[in-house]
């Protein structure tokens, strides 16, 4: 069960990262000057979001 919960979790996380990269891409088209400043704050704080539900759903 554990394996296939961490399978689970894994491809939540993924799925997860791949909404929030389209999300990011369609607000980078539309506001350029504004990621221009924060884009590298929003990328590590998806980044500890996805570690943060990983390590909660194990």
């Amino acid at each position: 069960m554990s394996k296939a919960k961490i399978i689970f979790t894994t491809m939540t996380g993924v799925i997860i990262g791949l909404i929030i990269s389209i999300l990011l891409l369609i607000i980078k088209s539309t506001a350029k000057d504004f990621l221009k400043t924060y884009s590298l704050d929003w990328i590590i704080d998806v980044l500890l979001f996805l570690i943060f539900i990983v390590i909660v759903l194990q």
